[in-house]
């Protein structure tokens, strides 16, 4: 046996990035928005070029919604995973710490089939 590896700690923050990056892109999509309304919507621009800007617009808006939304999961599940991490590696400390008290090495136990007694 042996304690869980992993830093939660690094985990934890590629999760934080993960979220930046989808705040990031909202923002970029909501520029996006703000220029077609702005533009085509407002009437400052009409014709066909007009049109498939507004089309396009909205394409390319959905795309980073999507993406958004594709990072968020992605931070969820990595902020969730350093969690269960860092409760598992305290969780093994603590059995450590008791298995000590007992003589039992849970590090050894691992490595050795023979008891791992202290002496």
């Amino acid at each position: 046996m042996r304690r869980p590896a992993g830093e939660p700690a690094t985990i934890a923050a590629g999760a934080r990035g993960l979220g930046a990056a989808a705040g990031a892109l909202r923002e970029v999509g909501g520029r996006l928005r703000g220029a077609t309304s702005s533009v085509v919507t407002a009437g400052a621009w009409r014709g066909p070029a007009s049109e498939a800007f507004l089309v396009d617009g909205a394409g390319s808006q959905a795309a980073l919604d999507r993406a958004a939304q594709a990072l968020d999961q992605a931070a969820g599940a990595l902020s969730g995973l350093a969690a269960r991490l860092e409760h598992a590696q305290a969780t093994w400390d603590r059995a450590r710490r008791l298995a000590a008290t007992v003589g039992v090495d849970l590090d050894r136990l691992g490595d050795d089939p023979s008891p791992p007694l202290r002496g």
